[in-house]
């Protein structure tokens, strides 16, 4: 319960934040497609005109394949694979 209640925290903190904030699991360190989605503040969400329900939980590649469509959007994910290894 204490857990759940430490989340439920953490989430509302960043929720409201005037900057973005992502969490993402990386489940294939050797394939950035597999990289999901954990959390994305409302900043975040606005920006990409999606839901929490359009977002958490699925893969990057599902919600926006646009993002292995040019460099920088592959160097970015590149990184999240890297923070995860």
């Amino acid at each position: 319960m204490q857990d759940h209640l430490n989340v439920e925290i953490l989430a509302k903190t960043f929720e409201n934040l005037s900057v973005g904030v992502g969490i993402f699991y990386v489940p294939d360190l050797k394939d950035i497609k597999s990289i999901r989605y954990v959390f994305m503040n409302n900043l975040i969400l606005y920006e990409m005109r999606k839901t929490r329900e359009e977002v958490f939980g699925k893969q990057i590649i599902e919600v926006a394949p646009e993002a292995f469509e040019h460099e920088g959007g592959v160097l970015v994910l590149e990184t999240y694979r890297k923070v995860a290894e």
